[in-house]
């Protein structure tokens, strides 16, 4: 049977996470790109968009390799090198 877990049940996500979400949602907001429109290019809805950004939830290492490309950058390690702080040469 299903459970239904209510917000404040659900786990705190880790610093990283919260980060990583910070900075894809930069980049979003650089490019002109509302949480709709991202779901909708990763095959999500915008509810799911926005529960990472929230920090309810991390992104998936898929969401984060097709929101990389998305934004022009080659694969989602350069998403992680950016939240990190390393600059690309």
């Amino acid at each position: 049977m299903f459970h239904m877990v209510r917000k404040d049940e659900m786990p705190e996500t880790s610093g990283i996470t919260k980060v990583i979400a910070e900075t894809i949602r930069n980049r979003m907001k650089a490019q002109g790109i509302s949480q709709n429109r991202m779901g909708y290019l990763i095959g999500k809805s915008q509810s799911y968009v926005s529960t990472r950004f929230r920090g309810e939830q991390a992104w998936t290492t898929d969401d984060i390799d097709k929101i990389a490309r998305i934004l022009g950058l080659p694969n989602g390690f350069a998403i992680m090198d950016e939240a990190r702080g390393v600059t690309q040469r």
